[in-house]
């Protein structure tokens, strides 16, 4: 005798890796849930570029903030680190430690000429942020440069904590 089951698939898909358009085809009666846990998305802001993150730690928060940054100078998945700088971060304050290691990438592209690609979250406790940041010289990402941020701002700079984690919006002067 066959079986027939109701079930629904959770599936955790950072969603930045998530497509822009996805189609599944399930069996009638079928379900899918698809649980994202961390992420950012660009989000329309006046005169300026905006981001909103959202993740279930302060740790993944801020990775995901500066993944969302990097997103915003350079075209994503067209360049590969040609080396690692590191940055370590120390503030009194979430919101604080979060535009602090923000501002830090972006100082890289100001002052020292490095575009940003990719970041990885070495460590982090509720005063301090530890990141890995793959570089490449400006003059080899200027093709794919999709715009110059200015600096980090503070503007309506507040965490929250939700249901299922942190979430924040971050607001970038152009």
């Amino acid at each position: 005798m066959p079986y027939a089951f109701d079930f629904h698939i959770v599936l955790t898909i950072p969603f930045s890796r998530l497509p822009q358009t996805a189609s599944l085809h399930l069996p009638e009666q079928r379900s899918i849930l698809v649980v994202v846990e961390a992420g950012y998305r660009t989000i329309d802001h006046t005169a300026d570029k905006a981001i909103e993150v959202w993740a279930p730690d302060l740790g993944e928060l801020i990775l995901q903030a500066a993944r969302g940054l990097i997103e915003l100078l350079v075209e994503p998945g067209q360049l590969s680190p040609v080396r690692e700088v590191h940055i370590a971060v120390n503030a009194e304050g979430p919101e604080v430690l979060l535009h602090d290691a923000l501002s830090e990438i972006l100082y890289l592209t100001e002052d020292e000429g490095l575009m940003p690609v990719t970041v990885r979250l070495l460590s982090q406790d509720e005063a301090h942020v530890s990141l890995n940041i793959g570089v490449v010289e400006m003059a080899a990402a200027e093709p794919h440069v999709s715009g110059l941020i200015k600096a980090v701002t503070y503007h309506n700079l507040e965490i929250e904590q939700t249901s299922s984690g942190l979430r924040t919006q971050v607001v970038f002067d152009t």
